[in-house]
């Protein structure tokens, strides 16, 4: 009996992993990009809420042993491959420890050796490219922003992330996308500028870390639409948000691997008008090798 083998975009991560599913929003990235690579991968998400690299570590060789599993005496050779994983932690492990209660927070040396470890583990199982995500901004004015979260430490992560990606570089395919920085663009913002979304600290002594009220930042971040792109909570992201994180990752994957552009590969069975009606059989599996 004849098989096939269904490679895979596998995306790895916390709960903005794990909505990315939702189209309660209207746009969202793991549809979007299974549209994009239509009957030529599959696209599998593996987000988990409320995670982060201390659970990833410990979690990515059995997700990774699920979606490639060894050839067996039915579909040898075929065997499916994870042609891309995107990694994404760092919104949780970024968390202030002062005011998290869940210790969700992860130093950030220990933070970027998961990184490293994950990207090792994926590449001992073949996955042939990695991209590492950092962790976005966030929202400190939103209604409903936790008081452990602050755009300034998932900045330092985002930059730790840089890090790790960039050890292993171009010549083991990771790359790195760099989320706070494309959510700041597209708000307009330019470095040296109020951040938007950030509040106002008192700087020294008892007071230090304290909330002063800060309208021009307030406005800055409702003019630079910040909050459309992330949710009540100014961690989460909306459909804005998600649309910036699909253009980026779409856009990195044809800059870096242009091999894995959706024209440059062959659909899993032809296009019909690339069907012989007179002879199914062959036709049919004429992208298949014997």
């Amino acid at each position: 009996m004849r098989s096939i083998a269904v490679n895979k975009i596998v995306l790895f991560g916390d709960s903005q992993t794990e909505q990315s599913s939702s189209q309660a929003g209207g746009f969202n990235l793991a549809p979007a990009l299974q549209h994009e690579y239509w009957s030529k991968l599959q696209v599998i998400t593996h987000g988990y809420g409320g995670y982060n690299t201390e659970h990833g570590r410990h979690i990515i060789n059995a997700i990774l042993q699920a979606e490639t599993p060894a050839p067996t005496q039915t579909n040898r050779p075929r065997c499916s491959k994870i042609k891309l994983l995107v990694i994404f932690f760092g919104t949780n492990d970024a968390a202030d420890p002062k005011h998290n209660t869940l210790s969700q927070c992860v130093p950030i040396d220990r933070y970027k050796e998961n990184l490293s470890y994950m990207v090792e583990v994926a590449k001992g199982h073949g996955v042939e490219a990695v991209v590492l995500v950092g962790p976005a901004p966030v929202n400190e004015l939103a209604p409903e922003a936790p008081p452990d979260r602050d755009t300034e430490r998932a900045r330092q992560y985002s930059d730790a992330a840089a890090q790790v990606a960039g050890k292993f570089g171009k010549r083991n395919n990771v790359t790195f996308i760099d989320l706070w920085q494309a959510f700041m663009d597209s708000t307009g913002w330019k470095e040296g500028q109020p951040i938007p979304g950030q509040k106002t600290r008192i700087a020294g002594g008892e007071c230090a870390g304290a909330v002063q009220s800060s309208y021009p930042s307030r406005a800055l971040a409702t003019s630079r639409a910040l909050a459309g792109l992330l949710a009540s909570d100014g961690v989460h992201f909306t459909a804005n948000g998600y649309q910036i994180w699909y253009d980026v990752l779409r856009q990195t994957i044809r800059e870096q691997w242009p091999a894995l552009r959706s024209e440059n590969l062959k659909t899993i069975f032809p296009h019909i008008f690339d069907v012989d009606a007179n002879d199914l059989p062959a036709s049919l599996w004429q992208h298949l090798e014997d």
